[in-house]
């Protein structure tokens, strides 16, 4: 069998990315693609995503595919958003990258029955590594990516570590009567923004 990813030398790593939900910062499991003949380019799959890299014939749910659907119209709209009043080389020339991509997911859809969101990543992951675009490159990338789900299932939930979580002082407060204490910490993160702020 023909190794279409081989000379990518792709790896994987695992970690925690803090995404914004509402107005909490909270830290989700991901699992990063990487690959030495790209270096300072990465490739991320959160937890949340899983459902997007199941086998093919497994994602035939009608409501997951309406959530692909609605999620790829996203991309579509922002790819075309950027062609029409993008004004900067960089924003046309991302714009142009991002439309083969949205190109090569609806063939893979036709042809292989991947969803449109996976073929578009899978696309972009592809672009990103320096892979050549095919259909089988595309099958032993998503299979590859597979291969390395159960890892990121299995993550723990992210704790903020000691050097994370500074203290801060305390609070106390009086309420009808009873003395209640709390302390108070914060991150690095947040020591630096409200320095910033």
């Amino acid at each position: 069998m023909i190794d279409y990813i081989k000379g990518a030398n792709l790896r994987r790593g695992y970690d925690y990315v803090k995404i914004h939900k509402g107005e909490e910062d909270e830290y989700t499991p991901v699992m990063t693609i990487m690959c030495d003949t790209a270096m300072g380019r990465s490739f991320m799959i959160t937890l949340d995503a899983l459902w997007k890299y199941d086998e093919p014939k497994e994602n035939r749910d009608a409501a997951l595919m309406q959530q692909d659907m609605q999620e790829f119209q996203a991309i579509c709209d922002r790819v075309i958003f950027h062609e029409r009043v993008g004004s900067e080389f960089v924003t046309k020339a991302r714009a142009a990258a991002d439309r083969i991509c949205v190109t090569f997911a609806k063939i893979l859809n036709q042809h292989e029955g991947i969803l449109l969101c996976t073929g578009y990543n899978l696309a972009k992951c592809m672009q990103m590594m320096g892979i050549t675009f095919s259909g089988p490159a595309a099958a032993q990338l998503l299979m590859w990516i597979q291969d390395g789900l159960d890892k990121l299932k299995d993550m723990p939930p992210h704790e903020l570590s000691a050097e994370e979580a500074l203290p801060a002082g305390e609070v106390v407060l009086n309420v009808g009567g009873v003395e209640l204490t709390k302390e108070l910490t914060m991150t690095q993160a947040q020591i630096i923004e409200a320095e910033e702020g």
